[in-house]
């Protein structure tokens, strides 16, 4: 029996973080885009997602407890580590298998794999491809070396798969190769983070909004960095090379 059920969690800020780079204003669009890609290419697979910068972590953690999905994705930030680490720890205590990703994550990958509450870590900018390759790796479909930017823990020490992300039928151009990816289904997350993303927004930029909003969401149809050519010091994305949609695709 393959994979059932999912549960991606971005675990939010730990308490001895500040919230000034988020202040639980926008969604976590990465976890709901990933969510998304399930919906879209693997309905048969049961997918639940968290934002715990706004849904106690506690919440998340008793559905990984009493619903024990097979697989726990972790959104991993510098600032939510520790909080990361206990949703691991929950994650493993039902025999769930654990996969971390996102920049910070892949920048202290031998750090992480270390802990034994993480399995795998996913070095994948564009994570919607490689997570579903992922999944036919669990289900015994293809071998460990065969899931791009794979990284994971070998005899030797770690291992890190360097397979391109994007699948040959999504073509070459940089300019459209996002279009791959389906338009995020933010229904995915329950309305009452969006109540609170939009009373938190309000709450800090209300003053820019005097005949008020009707919602806050954030899109991302691009990813890395203008300056790809000549990296900058403060940046700790892993690959800046330039990905978009196409302009009708960035418009739906």
């Amino acid at each position: 029996m393959g994979v059932e059920s999912i549960v991606l969690v971005n675990p939010g800020n730990d308490n001895t973080r500040v919230s000034v780079a988020n202040e639980g204003a926008y969604p976590h669009l990465g976890v709901i885009s990933l969510g998304t890609a399930f919906q879209t290419w693997r309905p048969e697979i049961r997918v639940t997602v968290f934002d715990c910068q706004v849904t106690p972590l506690e919440r998340a953690l008793h559905f990984i407890r009493t619903q024990k999905p097979a697989i726990v994705g972790i959104s991993l930030h510098g600032t939510s580590f520790h909080n990361g680490m206990i949703v691991a720890r929950a994650a493993k205590e039902i025999g769930a298998i654990t996969i971390v990703g996102n920049d910070q994550a892949v920048g202290q990958a031998e750090y992480l794999l270390q802990n034994k509450n993480i399995d795998f870590i996913s070095a994948a900018d564009v994570g919607e491809f490689a997570f579903l390759a992922f999944i036919d790796y669990v289900d015994g479909k293809i071998p460990q070396q065969s899931v791009p930017k794979l990284i994971y823990r070998t005899p030797q020490g770690m291992g890190r798969n360097t397979l391109s992300e994007f699948p040959k039928s999504c073509g070459s151009d940089m300019s459209k190769i996002l279009d791959c990816i389906p338009i995020p289904n933010r229904n995915i997350l329950p309305t009452e983070n969006w109540e609170t993303y939009k009373r938190n927004y309000l709450k800090s930029f209300g003053q820019f909004h005097p005949n008020g909003i009707s919602g806050i969401t954030t899109i991302n149809r691009a990813r890395g960095c203008s300056r790809h050519k000549r990296e900058c010091l403060f940046c700790g994305i892993m690959d800046l090379s330039m990905r978009f949609s196409s302009p009708n695709v960035f418009w739906q």
